[in-house]
């Protein structure tokens, strides 16, 4: 219950729903037999077996390839043969048409989706019946990969969360003005299409058990009464308690669903889980879910407070209208990137002028402090009358001394490669402030060194401050400049190997060699090392030189840096 499952492979509009086409009882009727095996689809390979495949549907619709397939039905893509334009075609079974209810779920997904003409919402285009019984539902293919299966790579960063978050409330916004609840949020049921900047568009599907108030405007649909009151159907772990206890649902119980997404984007995993359906709705209707802030500390207490706010066991207690929520998530989000946009771009920027001016303006800084200085000596003794040009050229050349100060700081030059580059600046920034009694190349006394290297292993004496500086150092340029300092050290075998060794990860550029850097350290298990994992770990998840693609730069080293902080932290409690 607790694992996330997906195809690997891309997927597109309900093809998510291929193990289920309508499937309703097996899917998301509660009171259905939890046990039940998966219906697993048939393989690719078998596709020109299959009499579907190059069928004409309705004169309209030729079948090209089979996306998946279930126990309910199958998706398809199909060209509009006019149009020439592909789409997803969902067909159910035959045998399955006769049966009232299953029939009414799917010309009720039809008649909604086709009701709602949203950039977030894969609508649908066409309905009808097949010749031999059953009937098919044409919705707009979009390509991309389940949330489903994203998940089970990983957490999103809260600015992801907030993103996706906004996109999703922007859809329920609008259906429920139409008066439809989905129902059944969840994961499974949400499309990531790949934009062109790297970016993604979230795609909700799968309204079918939707519930449909008239007295907001929305078209009449087939099987009206189908759900009633203390009738349970939805997913377990995502719908909300009134509606897991056969309630009354309004929008407030899509927002509980979109609460519990939210939670699991930023958590990287499940929020509720159970051996079975018992214990999993024992917990989520007496059990607090843990905050947010658990899964990071640059979390914004607004996120973490509409989160909290979002899964309360009570509806009174969520916000009212999906469109609170959209904006509050779509704020965040614009803060964040208006962030990423300045410290991917002004930073670099700033730090290649510093480095310019701070090479050329050194005997202008020098000749500038002295006139300064002699000037103010000068204006004591000078006329009212010609004081005031004085202090005019004084203050001009004060404050071209500001603009020098300020812009050749203590920040690095960019690298070649801009990710390293922000990735650097990044973690720099939030990295402790280097010790202020680091020893001198010519001391003797180690015991300021931050952390003291260990008797066994000696610090050669004119690398103590070079040792100190590329572990805990706080700007980038000083830690790299004692690690060249450290690498060039003769002769080489007197280096001790952890010192070597962060010396190397500071001064690595591409993913692979880190990667296998941290893995030596992890090896090695020398906690005196762990400044400098830990360094690691702060290098921004989601830019990676383009701010809108939002791509983990890193990525190749997360899972063995992990490994390695735990060798190291294993270590430590050893006392080794």
């Amino acid at each position: 219950m607790g694992e996330r499952t997906g195809d690997a492979a891309e997927r597109s509009t309900t093809v998510d729903e291929a193990a289920d086409v309508t499937d309703t009882q097996a899917a998301r009727t509660v009171i259905a037999d939890p046990n039940a095996p998966p219906v697993t689809p048939p393989p690719a390979e078998h596709d020109e077996h299959d009499e579907m495949i190059g069928r004409i549907i309705d004169d309209r619709y030729r079948v090209i390839e089979r996306l998946g397939e279930g126990g309910m039905g199958a998706v398809y893509v199909a060209e509009h043969r006019k149009l020439r334009k592909h789409v997803a075609l969902k067909i159910i079974r035959a045998e399955l048409a006769g049966d009232g209810e299953i029939a009414d779920r799917f010309a009720r997904e039809a008649m909604v989706t086709a009701q709602l003409d949203h950039p977030h919402i894969a609508s649908a285009m066409d309905y009808g019946p097949l010749p031999e019984g059953g009937a098919y539902l044409v919705i707009e293919l979009v390509r991309g990969q389940g949330l489903d299966k994203r998940l089970s790579e990983g957490a999103l960063s809260w600015p992801q969360a907030c993103e996706l978050g906004g996109q999703l409330a922007d859809a329920l916004t609008v259906a429920h003005a139409r008066g439809i609840v989905h129902r059944d949020l969840k994961p499974e049921n949400i499309l990531l299409e790949t934009r062109d900047d790297g970016g993604f568009r979230a795609r909700v599907l799968d309204f079918g058990i939707a519930r449909v108030d008239r007295r907001a405007g929305a078209p009449a649909t087939p099987g009206e009464g189908l759900t009633q009151v203390g009738m349970v159907i939805g997913s377990p772990g995502y719908m909300a308690p009134e509606q897991a206890t056969g309630a009354a649902v309004d929008a407030r119980s899509d927002l509980y669903s979109l609460g519990v997404i939210l939670w699991e984007c930023i958590a990287g995993r499940r929020l509720w889980t159970g051996v079975d359906m018992t214990e999993l709705f024992g917990r989520q209707l007496t059990e607090d879910p843990p905050p947010v802030t658990k899964f990071g500390r640059d979390i914004p207490h607004e996120l973490a407070d509409l989160i909290s706010r979002l899964l309360s066991r009570s509806p009174s207690g969520r916000p009212e209208k999906a469109s609170e929520v959209r904006a509050l998530l779509k704020r965040l989000a614009f803060q964040a990137t208006a962030q990423e946009a300045m410290n991917a771009t002004t930073r670099p920027t700033l730090t290649a002028l510093a480095e310019r001016v701070r090479v050329r303006a050194e005997p202008l800084i020098t000749g500038l402090r002295t006139t300064t200085f002699e000037a103010f000596e000068e204006l004591r003794e000078r006329r009212p009358g010609r004081r005031a040009a004085l202090l005019g050229a004084i203050a001009a050349a004060l404050l071209l001394l500001v603009i020098v100060c300020v812009v050749s700081g203590d920040d690095e030059p960019p690298e070649d490669d801009d990710a390293v580059a922000i990735a650097d600046s990044s973690a720099a920034a939030d990295e402790p402030d280097a010790p202020d009694d680091a020893p001198d190349d010519d001391d003797d006394d180690d015991s300021g060194e931050q952390p003291a290297a260990p008797a066994t292993s000696p610090v050669p004496k004119d690398l103590k401050k070079h040792a100190g500086e590329v572990l805990t150092g706080k700007r980038s340029a000083s830690r790299k400049k004692a690690a060249k300092a450290i690498t060039a050290h003769k002769p080489a075998d007197a280096v001790p190997k952890r010192l070597r060794l962060v010396a190397e990860l500071e001064l690595a550029r591409k993913c692979k060699d880190k990667s296998d850097l941290i893995t030596a350290l992890g090896e090695l298990g020398d906690p005196w090392a762990m400044p400098a994992l830990q360094r690691v770990r702060k290098y921004p998840k989601d830019t990676c030189g383009n701010i809108f693609s939002r791509r983990d730069c890193w990525s190749c080293l997360r899972s063995e840096l992990d490994r390695a902080i735990a060798k190291l932290e294993l270590a430590a409690d050893k006392g080794e």
